[in-house]
């Protein structure tokens, strides 16, 4: 087998595990919150541009009085179209879900804004 087949093997291996690797860890999470989910909300404190053309939003919830923070990759959105100053809805509220049984496995609801993130929440 020449050493081109081998490392096109290995690369493909590589993204295989990924792929799968990043099925599997999606699944848990949904079926932690399908199973153990509770609703609270998160506001949203941070916007900020990533390298990928991607933004994280960074939002911020409170379980039993304790303060969780978590981010979402995103792409570029604001609240309000008119409003140049209020990119990634900051100060805003939304719905979240979190599991009880770990606060920090959690899914945001943007509502009509869950398009930035490239799928639906569950």
């Amino acid at each position: 087998m020449s050493s081109k087949i081998k490392e096109r093997l290995i690369i493909g291996g590589i993204f295989t595990t990924l792929f799968v690797g990043g099925f599997l860890h999606n699944k848990t999470h949904f079926d932690e919150l399908s199973e153990f989910g509770e609703i609270t909300e998160a506001t949203i404190i941070s916007f900020r541009y990533r390298s990928d053309a991607r933004y994280n939003l960074t939002f911020e919830y409170y379980v039993d009085g304790k303060r969780y923070i978590s981010s979402e990759a995103v792409s570029f959105f604001r609240c309000n179209e008119t409003d140049n100053d209020n990119k990634g809805c900051i100060g805003k509220i939304f719905k979240l879900t979190y599991s009880n049984k770990d606060p920090n496995v959690c899914e945001i609801d943007l509502g009509k804004y869950n398009w930035t993130k490239g799928y639906k929440p569950h």
